[in-house]
């Protein structure tokens, strides 16, 4: 994705949710929603490819035990919630991550992503609190 192009979306995103500095956003590629670190990245060597990957970063899976493992990858496959995305553990971290990927990027209002994004968060959050239980 061009340059240009992701950071005018990031622009319009952050002006819909009241981010001032969205410079920092574009060059980071992190931002916080919900009090959940969410990554922001495109394929910048690509011009071609306008597909927005988005991470977002819950807590650690190591204190729920191995049915929570099975119940996320359960999850992967068939999903119970309108999620986009997937599941997995960070290798470092072992946090849950969770990615969703948007194709055709450039075509998204900076309100209909910023609006997607908080969507995820807060489904993924929901059912992973159920996953635990």
């Amino acid at each position: 994705m061009e340059a240009a192009i992701y950071d005018g979306l990031v622009k319009d995103m952050c002006a819909a949710v009241g981010l001032a500095d969205w410079k920092d956003v574009a060059r980071a590629g992190h931002l916080m929603v919900a009090n959940r670190i969410v990554g922001l990245l495109h394929r910048a060597e690509d011009l071609h490819d306008d597909t927005l990957s988005i991470y977002v970063e819950f807590d650690s899976a190591a204190h729920h035990g191995l049915r929570f493992y099975e119940r996320l990858l359960r999850e992967n496959v068939n999903p119970t919630e309108t999620l986009h995305g997937f599941f997995g553990i960070h290798p470092d971290t072992d946090k849950v991550v969770y990615c969703a990927r948007m194709n055709d990027a450039r075509r998204l209002s900076g309100q209909d992503l910023a609006a997607f994004v908080e969507g995820q968060v807060r489904d993924a959050e929901r059912l992973l609190q159920t996953l635990a239980n």
